[in-house]
């Protein structure tokens, strides 16, 4: 795997690419906790807002209200 070298410190690069997420698709999410979630995406509504569902609890949020990081691991079928 490609390595990029910062002073001391050097970064692995990572071999993945975005997933975009398409509507009405499952996809397992990666939470910064290292947590492994599995969410629904809605897509956008009017006001360009994005929407999903956790499929374990059912509740659905938008992204502008999520307060750590995340990204999207694979979709699920």
């Amino acid at each position: 795997m490609p390595r990029a070298s910062m002073g001391k410190f050097s970064v692995e690069a990572l071999d993945t690419a975005m997933i975009t997420p398409e509507t009405d698709a499952n996809y397992l999410i990666a939470l910064c906790s290292g947590e492994e979630r599995r969410w629904r995406y809605l897509g956008q509504d009017a006001r360009g807002a994005t929407w999903w569902r956790d499929l374990e609890t059912e509740l659905e949020f938008s992204e502008s209200s999520l307060m750590y990081a995340w990204s999207i691991v694979e979709r699920l079928e």
